[in-house]
């Protein structure tokens, strides 16, 4: 199983055969592990679950109360290099893109950001991750190198695999956080996370 497509179709297949039970205990406690980045302040990019994705929603009244600016993906057409825009939003601006929820505001770039949440469908030991492949969080991550937020994948434990194959273009994560807890890929990582791992 080495090509991308292939190893796609199993790690969905991993995280689809998760029961109910698993999936809210999962959920429950990468919440609760995520609490502690909710600092006053931070601006924080995070995604709306869509599919069988991980669902962090729950954090998003922790974040609140702690005075954090929560941004969502804005998927521009024809565009590849996303926009983040203001969470919450009126919900009457809001509407979907790509099976992607996004909200009308004023937009941010990724690198302007303090702290990028990313769904993945897999994740392996050098933090590498694979994507949906359509190429958003890549490109966006390729652009300000100088000035990058602490880039964390969030996921389930299954979704973990020894090796994805990678291109030039593709982007290794800090972090990985998942129900077994924070796994962390880079110094910069774990100079922010050490408290927590």
């Amino acid at each position: 199983m080495h090509d991308k497509a292939t190893l796609r179709r199993h790690l969905r297949r991993q995280r689809l055969n998760l029961t109910a039970t698993e999936r809210r205990s999962a959920q429950a406690q990468v919440c609760r592990l995520l609490k502690p980045l909710l600092r006053r302040g931070k601006n924080i990019g995070m995604y709306l679950a869509s599919g069988s994705e991980l669902n962090i929603s729950a954090i998003l009244p922790d974040a609140m109360r702690q005075g954090c600016q929560l941004y969502t993906p804005y998927i521009e057409p024809n565009q590849r290099r996303l926009w983040f825009t203001p969470y919450p939003a009126a919900p009457q601006h809001g509407h979907h893109v790509l099976n992607i929820l996004q909200y009308e505001g004023k937009k941010r770039r990724l690198e302007q950001l303090d702290i990028v949440l990313m769904p993945l469908i897999g994740i392996d030991q050098r933090g590498m991750r694979l994507g949906q492949g359509g190429g958003f969080y890549d490109t966006s991550l390729s652009f300000g190198r100088a000035q990058q937020p602490l880039r964390i994948g969030i996921g389930f434990a299954v979704q973990q695999y020894d090796h994805i194959p990678n291109e030039a273009h593709d982007q290794a994560l800090d972090a990985f956080v998942c129900e077994n807890g924070i796994t962390v890929f880079s110094t910069r990582a774990r100079a922010w996370l050490a408290p927590y791992v």
